[in-house]
């Protein structure tokens, strides 16, 4: 399906080399068998390499959320963040997706305090303002 879109396909093992720049890495493995509880040191320096290639990233998991039925596989979501953030690649936007039933949920890293003021005064209304008797112009 990916390649009738115009996507090469291309399926490595470890050891692999690094990616072309540009490209997406796409790893499926967890859709069988959570990786990251049972790594060997060779398996974490490759995810290493492919964490720090600069290319981006999806990893895709079975059960890891909404709702959680393996939570070994929901690992990578705290090994990413962690590695986002030692990095200092956590930026405005960034997010972390997931598909439920057709429908995409996506976590907000960064809170919008302008949208969420708003949205909660749609909601509980706006707070009162106190101000002086006289001092208001009509």
């Amino acid at each position: 399906m990916l390649e009738a879109s115009g996507w090469t396909i291309m399926q490595q093992n470890n050891p692999f080399p690094r990616p072309t720049d540009g490209a997406v890495v796409l790893i499926l493995d967890e859709l069988w068998n959570p990786v990251l509880i049972q790594a060997d040191g060779k398996q974490w320096e490759a995810i290493k390499g492919l964490a720090s290639s600069g290319n981006p990233v999806l990893w895709v998991t079975k059960g890891a959320q909404f709702p959680v039925i393996n939570p070994d596989n929901a690992m990578v979501n705290g090994l990413f963040r962690a590695i986002e953030k030692m990095l200092g690649l956590l930026r405005r936007g960034a997010s972390m997706e997931t598909e439920r039933n057709g429908v995409l949920h996506v976590q907000r890293i960064m809170p919008d305090a302008a949208v969420n003021e708003f949205r909660h005064a749609q909601k509980e209304g706006l707070e009162p303002v106190v101000k002086e008797f006289h001092g208001t112009e009509a």
